[in-house]
Formats: C-alpha cells, structure tokens, sequence
C-alpha cells in the first residue's frame, strides 16, 4: 500500500497530462484552502463578527477592483499567446500596458465607490479600503504574469507563488494576534500585501518565459483588446457572481450578519477548488481544438467535478453548522439551511462554470459574458427582496435560483449554438468503472 500511494504521489506530482496536471492544481490547492480556511479561523478569533465584517468589506472590495481591471486580458493572452506562439513576447508586452493602465483607472474608481457602500463601518474601514486600493495595478500585473505562466503550462510554478501568499498572510496574521495588534484594517493588510510582492516575483518569472516584445505591440494590444473586451463582460460576470452575495451583503445585512455569512459561505466554497483546478488546467490545452472535442473534454470535466464535490458537501452539509460555532466561536451562528442552500449554489455554480469555458474555448466569449451576466441580473435583484424577509437565508437562495437558471441556459446553448448534443452532468457507471480502474493502475 505503501508503495501505491508512493507511485500516485509520484505520477500527480509530474504533472505530465491533462489529468495529472490538474490533480497537481486540486492538490496543492487543497493545501491553500486549508491554508486559507486557517486564516478565516485566526481572523475570525481576532476580530470578532463585527470585526470580520469589517475586514471582509475592505478585501472584498480589493478583489473586486482587481477584477474590474483586467478588462479580459488575462485569458485574450492565454488564447494568442497559445494560438499564435510566435508573437507571445507581442501580447505579453501590450498585457502588460493594458493591464497598468486599467489598474490605475479601477483603483480610483474603486476608492470612490468605497467611501458610499461601506460607509456604515466607520471611516477607519473606508479609509484603509481606499489605501488598499493602491495595490491594485499590481494584482492586475500578476494575473497577466499568471497567464503567461499557465500559456507555459508551468502549473507547479503557479501554485507555489499562490500557496506562498497564502502563507505569509497566515504568519502575518499569527504575528498581529500574538502582539495584539489585530484591528478589521491590520488583518486586511495581511490578506492584501503579500500579493503585491507575489506580483513581481510573478512577473520576473513570466519575463524570463516570453520576453516582452515593443516590435508591433500597438497591434497586438488591438488584439487583446478585441477579444478581451468580449471576455471582459465573461471574466467579470463570474467574479462578481461568485461574490455576489458578499457584495450585497456588506452594502445591506448588519455589520455582524455580515461576518457569520462570510465564513459560512468561504466553508461551503471550498467545493469550488474542484471546478477552478480542473478548469484553470483544462482550458490552455483546448483552445484551438475542434468545437466537438472541446464540449466533450469540458461536459466530463462538470460530470467529474459534481461528483466530487457532491462527495466533499456531504460532511459539511451534516455537521457545517456546528463546525462554525466550534472552530470560529460562539458568536458565529448560522442557520443549517443557509449551509445547504451554499453547498447547492457552490456545485452547480462549479459546473456551470466550467460549462460556459466551452464558449471562450471555441472563440465565442460575448456568449460566455452573456451567460453569466444572467446570473447577476437575476440574482441581485431576487436576492435583495428575499434578504429583507429571511436575511441570510434569503440572500443565498436568490443566488442559488440564479445559478440554477444560468446553468439552464448554459445547457441549451449547447444543441442551439454550438450544435453538440445536451451534456450529462452524472457520471455513468461505465465512466465510473473506467477512472476507478485507471485509479487503481496508478497507485499500482
């Protein structure tokens, strides 16, 4: 036994495959989720859910401005970059521009906004929000630096720079709470600035890659800005649909609401590392590949990830409820339905998801952004009724409906656009057979 999980180990670890690769992501991923969920513990301890809140309000609105940056250039680099390898140092040069440029514009927008929508948690959060804000040409420099590293398919390299962030925040934090200088703005410096060194470290390595090239960037940049104008409305759709709910929630539940909510659906959304491994490894290599093989490599990909994540809810949807209370403290109570509604939401949510990467993989990402867009048009306004009645509860429920019906219409977009039959989404019991007996040759 010994030596099968050596030699599984050992084939994960090489990456070699699509497969591999993405048990290599799920893996070293799985370790920053625990990481990460370590981190919501000591920052729940310190701060309390009041102050949880707080600090939730200022990092949320941190991701959010990088992600309203990006303007879709991150996977149009992806796309030419792999498409056109000769001209990569061309893209990686106008990302590079673009991404500045857009990073300055969205961090000043974005301190604008923060002073009205989180004005509520006093000025100390609005004022250390807006400071944060100055770290956002960064963040958007490093997911151009990541998509030359993925376009190299150097997916060991990337994990290390993201398990590295998240350690340093944890340490971080552990330093502030032992001198007992936690407060909502000290914690969210810990989540913020090892990112922006994570950024540069990033970048010099995406340098030494694909070195940027000046000769007809201009073009290029018309290039990237083309598609990921068409991408941008994708990429930014799903950032705010996954945290759609926190949004609305630190603009409209109470300030505690807001942290008993925050770590129960960071709990649920640890099924989320599912997707996002097996998505973030799968997508480089189809681009430029046949309609056909893409939705089918894709539709298996959502028929895995459910059931993996389906297996990982279980726990969590039994004992989720009291595990809060046990690990984050008493004070963070949270209704066992909102838990379920979560878990319902974070694996559909996965599957569409990878569903719609069909679209960008085929050359087709306004049809991507168009169907996630449905989610939010949907889901805000159904959400912002049902929260004024059942809070918490409400407000999952919305996004859950809304994901649903995403998912829906994700799914006839496949035999009417694409012209490809329906995907399953339950894996058969021969697909089943098959990974079992692949699984038990690896670790043999």
């Amino acid at each position: 036994m010994e030596v099968g999980v050596r030699g599984l180990l050992r084939a994960v670890l090489a990456a070699r495959g699509t497969g591999s690769a993405a048990a290599q992501t799920m893996i070293v991923r799985g370790a920053l989720i625990g990481i990460n969920a370590l981190t919501g513990v000591v920052s729940a301890r310190l701060l309390g859910p009041y102050g949880k809140g707080a600090q939730t309000a200022i990092t949320t609105w941190i991701t959010m401005a990088t992600v309203f940056a990006n303007c879709g250039v991150p996977t149009a680099l992806i796309y030419y970059a792999r498409s056109q390898p000769a001209r990569a140092g061309q893209f990686f040069a106008a990302g590079l521009v673009v991404s500045t440029a857009s990073g300055v514009v969205a961090a000043a927008a974005a301190a604008v906004a923060v002073s009205f929508s989180i004005a509520r948690f006093g000025p100390s959060t609005v004022e250390a929000a807006q400071f944060f804000m100055l770290l956002v040409p960064f963040s958007n420099l490093f997911v151009v630096a990541q998509g030359i590293i993925e376009t190299h398919l150097r997916f060991a390299v990337e994990n290390a720079l993201v398990l590295s962030t998240a350690l340093a925040a944890l340490l971080s934090m552990l330093v502030l709470g032992a001198v007992d200088a936690a407060t909502p703005e000290s914690i969210a410096a810990c989540y913020a600035l090892p990112g922006a060194l994570a950024a540069l470290v990033a970048l010099v390595y995406a340098i030494g890659l694909t070195r940027p090239q000046r000769r007809n960037a201009l073009a290029a940049a018309g290039r990237l800005m083309s598609f990921g104008i068409r991408q941008y409305g994708s990429d930014l759709a799903i950032s705010i649909s996954v945290t759609l709910d926190i949004l609305l929630a630190t603009s409209l539940l109470a300030p505690a609401l807001v942290g008993t909510y925050a770590v129960a659906a960071a709990l649920c959304r640890l099924l989320n590392l599912v997707p996002q491994s097996i998505g973030s490894v799968l997508l480089p290599r189809l681009i430029g590949e046949a309609a056909d093989r893409v939705c089918s490599a894709i539709a298996r990909a959502a028929r895995v990830g459910i059931a993996v994540s389906v297996l990982l809810a279980l726990p969590i949807a039994i004992w989720g409820a009291e595990l809060i209370r046990l690990v984050y403290g008493a004070n963070f109570v949270i209704e066992p339905l909102v838990i379920w509604i979560l878990l319902a939401e974070a694996i559909l949510g996965g599957a569409g998801r990878l569903l719609v990467q069909t679209m960008t993989a085929v050359g087709r990402p306004g049809l991507a952004a168009l169907l996630n867009a449905t989610q939010i048009a949907l889901g805000a306004p159904v959400a912002i009724v049902l929260m004024q009645r059942f809070d918490s509860a409400g407000l999952a429920g919305g996004i859950l409906l809304a994901t649903v019906v995403r998912l829906g219409v994700t799914l006839y977009c496949y035999p009417r656009i694409l012209g490809v039959g329906v995907p399953r989404l339950i894996l058969s019991t021969s697909e089943l057979a098959r990974y079992y007996l692949r699984l038990r040759a690896t670790v043999e």
